[in-house]
Formats: C-alpha cells, sequence, structure tokens
C-alpha cells in the first residue's frame, strides 16, 4: 500500500472553500474477492477507512490525537455509487477530498483503477463531533479541527 499526501490551500475559486486531497493506492488483495472474482460490496467502507486514516493523519489529527482532545467523529452517514467492479490485483488510487469542515466533517472519495485510469466508484462519508466526556454532539466543529485545517 502506498500512500500519498497533497497539499492544502484555499481554493482560488472560493476562498472561503478550503481545497484538501489526500490519496491512497492499494492493490485488492485475494480474500476480498468473492466466487464471482469482484471484490464483495461491503469491503470498499473498509477501503474507505483506509484512505479516510491516511486523510486525517495528512491533517495530524490521526484517531488518537482526536481521543487525546476528547473528540470522537462517528460516521452518522455514507453514499456510494458503484460503477465497475474491482477485481483480484487490481491496483486502485483513492483521492479523498474534503467536501465540508464547519459543523461536520464530508469526505468525498473517488477510486480509479490505476492501470485504464477507469471511475470504479464515487462515495462520501459525513462524521459529525461528538464531546467524549458529555457524549454530545457539537454545534460546529471544534477548534482543534480548524487549528489542523489551518484556519486557526
Amino acid at each position: 500500500m502506498e500512500q500519498t499526501k497533497i497539499k492544502a490551500h484555499l481554493s482560488p475559486a472560493k476562498p472561503t472553500q478550503l481545497d484538501l486531497q489526500t490519496q491512497f493506492e492499494m492493490e485488492v488483495p485475494f480474500h476480498d474477492v468473492d466466487s464471482m472474482h469482484i471484490v464483495w460490496h461491503g469491503h470498499y467502507w473498509k477501503y474507505f477507512e483506509l484512505a479516510r486514516t491516511q486523510w486525517f493523519r495528512s491533517i495530524n489529527y490521526d484517531y488518537p490525537e482526536m481521543d487525546r482532545t476528547g473528540f470522537v467523529w462517528p460516521v452518522t452517514d455514507c453514499q456510494c455509487r458503484y460503477i465497475k467492479p474491482m477485481t483480484y490485483g487490481m491496483k486502485i488510487r483513492i483521492v479523498i477530498s474534503l467536501l465540508e469542515y464547519e459543523f461536520r466533517i464530508k469526505l468525498g472519495y473517488l477510486v480509479h483503477d490505476m492501470t485504464s485510469g477507469k471511475k470504479i466508484c464515487k462515495a462520501s462519508t459525513i462524521q459529525v463531533p461528538i464531546n467524549w466526556k458529555t457524549k454530545e454532539m457539537c454545534m460546529g466543529s471544534p477548534d482543534i479541527l480548524l487549528e489542523r485545517l489551518g484556519l486557526k
């Protein structure tokens, strides 16, 4: 598995919109394919989790850091549009983009076959901040996230 970070910057088209992307590359393992030799649809979410972890690491806000700062970020919504199947040995690239950050984190995932360049699927996840001590959802993203995004 290869992981690549792309720098964050403010979008020139929308100066208040943060443009932060990270790439995650991997080869589809044999144990994730079914009897039809394609990846079972549920494994896509495992790949998105690997990519999402890489994205959080790229802003220095990995899961142990969330825990240390008192917040958890459960996934509350996920969507996926399957376009083409993944198969054993396929090398894929997942581009993860920050879509929202002010009240929740919405990440977009675009998956391509690295050999053919064809789009495999497009997905998104939404995570909300929960104060670990009070177990209450925060009304707005905590300052630590904004700091890690370079906005404070």
